[in-house]
C-alpha cells in the first residue's frame, strides 16, 4: 500500500500501543521511514501531542546548535542526532480521517537500529558498554531542561522513561528517541534518573574493578537521583573518563542470555 508516496506493508507493524501502530516504511522522497498511525478518529490527539513533542525537541535542539556554532571553535552538543525527526504529520481521508506521524533516523540505517527492551531482552552486556547509551539517554534529556534554563518554564517537563522509546544502534553508538509515551506536567529529575540507572543497573554484568566503579555509581544514581538531568551526565562522563580516557571507541559488548561467550561487535568500516 502506498500513502502520499510511502510504501508500506499494513499487515506488518513494527509496534504498537493501545492507541497507535507503527509501521516502517520506504519513502519516494526520504528513504525508510517510520509511520506511526492512529488506530481510529478518535486516538488522533495522542498523535498530535507526539508531534508536539518532537517538533519541541527539534526548535530546542536548533536553538542549542545555533547558539554553539555563534560562539565558533567548531564544537557542537549534536542534540539532533538522539531523537527522530519529525518529517510531516496529516490525517489521511483514504484511512478514515486517522493522524500519521511519518519520521526520519539521523544519521544511521533504520536497519541498523533495535528497540532497547529487546536488546535488554536478548543480550547481557558488559558494564563499560552502558556508558554510551545511558549517557545518551542522560543528554536526551537535558533538552527538556533548556526551556526552564532560558526562563521560559518555571519547571523542567520530563518525558517519563520507557526502554521501549528508544532505539539502539549498538556498532556506531546510537541511542534514538523516537516514541513519546507521555510525562509529568511539573516534575524534577530524580526519579526520572533513578528509573534509567535501575533499568542499566538490572542489565549490566561487572567483570573488573573499574566497571565496579561505574556499577557503584550507578547504583548512586538508582538511590539518590541528581537534581538536573545536566549533573548526571556531568557525573558519569567524568568517572568515564577518569577510568578509560575520553572519547575512547569501545565496542558493544555483549553475550546472548544464557550463555558464557562474550562477543563484540566493532564499529563498520566505512
Amino acid at each position: 500500500m502506498k500513502i502520499r508516496g510511502i510504501e508500506v506493508d499494513p499487515n506488518d507493524f513494527f509496534a504498537q500501543t493501545k492507541r497507535f501502530r507503527v509501521y516502517l516504511g520506504n519513502s519516494d522522497k526520504d528513504g525508510p521511514v517510520i509511520l506511526k498511525v492512529a488506530k481510529t478518529f478518535d486516538d488522533n490527539d495522542v498523535l498530535n501531542e507526539d508531534a508536539a513533542t518532537f517538533t519541541r525537541l527539534a526548535a530546542n535542539s536548533q536553538e542549542i546548535d545555533e547558539y554553539e556554532t555563534s560562539l565558533g571553535g567548531g564544537n557542537r552538543s549534536r542534540f539532533d542526532l538522539l531523537f527522530a525527526s519529525l518529517l510531516s504529520t496529516f490525517v489521511e481521508a483514504s484511512q478514515g480521517d486517522r493522524r500519521i506521524n511519518v519520521y526520519r533516523v539521523p544519521d544511521t540505517k533504520l536497519s541498523k537500529l533495535l528497540p532497547l527492551s529487546k536488546l535488554k531482552a536478548d543480550y547481557e552486556i558488559d558494564a563499560r558498554s552502558c556508558v554510551w547509551m545511558i549517557g545518551r539517554i542522560l543528554k536526551f534529556y537535558i533538552l527538556f531542561e533548556k526551556d526552564k534554563m532560558d526562563g521560559k518554564e518555571t519547571v523542567a517537563r520530563y518525558p517519563d522513561f520507557y526502554p521501549e522509546d528508544f532505539l539502539i544502534g549498538p556498532e556506531r553508538h546510537r541511542v534514538i528517541y523516537y516514541n513519546y509515551s507521555g510525562g509529568e506536567d511539573d516534575s524534577i529529575a530524580d526519579g526520572h534518573i533513578k528509573a534509567i540507572a535501575k533499568f542499566f543497573l538490572e542489565w549490566i554484568v561487572v567483570n573488573d574493578e573499574a566497571e565496579q566503579r561505574l556499577y557503584n555509581l550507578l547504583k548512586d544514581f538508582s538511590e539518590h537521583g541528581r537534581s538536573e538531568f545536566y549533573d548526571a551526565h556531568s557525573n558519569l562522563y567524568a568517572l568515564a573518563s577518569e577510568l578509560w580516557g575520553r572519547g575512547v571507541y569501545y565496542p558493544f559488548t555483549y553475550r546472548v542470555r544464557g550463555t558464557i561467550a562474550w562477543q563484540k561487535q566493532k564499529e563498520e568500516e566505512k
